[in-house]
């Protein structure tokens, strides 16, 4: 959620080495049992603050498919109902309009008849 969740001072230098291997919640099913909901881990070479740490939180989750790619799938829907809405609207405005000139046209016969 973009908040600072762990700090740390006074380390080793050696022990930020990044090794060929990272184990995040202890792998495997260590990790499967904790709700297996970390999707990337990424690593900055500085410290984050702020709008930064936003910024980078908000790309990464528009990135993820089921939080960005969904909400412009809801954006999708929501649009294509107002427009389909709008045309309903227009479609029976159109009918009224279409109906009330055949009535007129039918009083007209009527009228030229007699």
């Amino acid at each position: 959620d973009g908040k600072l969740c762990h700090e740390s001072t006074d380390l080793d230098p050696s022990d930020l080495r990044l090794h060929h291997k990272v184990v995040v919640l202890g792998g495997g099913k260590q990790a499967h049992m904790r709700g297996g909901d970390l999707r990337r881990v990424v690593i900055h070479s500085a410290a984050l603050h702020g709008e930064d740490m936003m910024d980078v939180y908000l790309r990464l989750a528009h990135d993820h498919p089921s939080i960005g790619g969904r909400a412009v799938l809801i954006q999708a829907i929501f649009r294509g109902f107002i427009l389909r809405k709008k045309h309903e609207e227009e479609m029976k405005k159109n009918k009224a309009e279409f109906d009330s000139d055949s009535d007129d046209e039918g009083e007209k016969k009527d009228g030229e008849e007699g």
